[in-house]
């Protein structure tokens, strides 16, 4: 009842609080009963303010509308960060890149509704995902080299979806590791193949089937960039962002790493066992094996 004038002044403030005594309603009780009744009214307010302009003069039009009913400063923020969820959720529909303008937009529209980063990452995390997995996918293409300009492309893209830096690693990382997967199973059949002898050898005129894929896998992880070289504590050493450890059973993965060391032994031509040789570390952080 006192809601209907869309505000409730200091003397209904009052009779609320007689009124939950007498009814004996604990605190939380009668907050969660007025938060129900008040917050539908803060939603339409706020959808209907964010279809206008978002001057300073709206936004304190806006914001003294929202203190008139009484709501808490955290279920406010709330229903604000639903209604921008709403406009992000328009924006990032089938996977569509944001535009520099889109950027612009929600910044406006944040601060228009007094909400920090911090409070819609989350949603940003959610809607924002897929657009740049697409991105990283498309940017990797087949061969998996991503040229500088390109990294700091995506570096800006990520940026400008509202992703946060160990966010926007995660996500690569998956689409890495996709792709290793991928190359890793064509090994592991090629394994297979020539161990119930479906496959010629040609050792001394080119490298196996398996070595091939092998060699592929390293090639692409050091392309993409999944594997770096870093300083720690003092020493260059090579890391990587992503690996295949939980995608096959360690059976699997040792026995990946032990037939290439086969094959760099067996091996006749002298590149292709230098270059088997020199990919075994980096193999083993692909595979995501332990080396002593």
């Amino acid at each position: 009842h006192f809601l209907e004038d869309l505000k409730v002044d200091t003397e209904q403030s009052v009779a609320l609080g007689r009124l939950r005594v007498i009814l004996g309603l604990s605190d939380a009780q009668s907050s969660t009963v007025y938060r129900a009744a008040a917050g539908p009214i803060v939603k339409v307010a706020v959808r209907k303010a964010v279809e206008g302009a978002k001057g300073a003069s709206e936004k304190a039009q806006l914001d003294e509308s929202i203190a008139n009913l009484g709501l808490p400063a955290e279920v406010t923020s709330s229903i604000a960060a639903e209604v921008y969820g709403e406009r992000l959720s328009e924006i990032t529909s089938e996977e569509k890149i944001m535009t520099e303008e889109q950027a612009t937009e929600l910044a406006t529209l944040r601060d228009f509704l007094s909400l920090e980063m911090a409070t819609v990452e989350a949603v940003h995390q959610e809607l924002c995902a897929p657009s740049y997995r697409k991105s990283v996918r498309e940017v990797m293409g087949t061969t998996g080299i991503i040229p500088d300009e390109y990294w700091e492309g995506l570096t800006t893209l990520h940026e400008r979806l509202g992703l946060t830096k160990a966010s926007a690693m995660d996500l690569f990382g998956v689409e890495v590791t996709a792709k290793l997967k991928l190359i890793a199973s064509k090994a592991v059949d090629a394994l297979q193949d020539k161990a119930t002898g479906n496959t010629s050898e040609t050792m001394g005129i080119e490298a196996s089937p398996f070595v091939t894929e092998m060699l592929k896998l390293v090639d692409f992880a050091v392309a993409s960039k999944a594997v770096v070289t870093q300083e720690v504590d003092g020493k260059l050493v090579e890391v990587i962002g992503c690996s295949l450890r939980n995608e096959f059973p360690e059976r699997t993965l040792k026995e990946l790493y032990k037939q290439l060391l086969v094959e760099a032994f067996q091996g006749d031509a002298g590149s292709q066992k230098e270059k088997i040789f020199d990919s075994l570390d980096k193999t083993a952080l692909v595979i995501g094996l332990t080396v002593q």
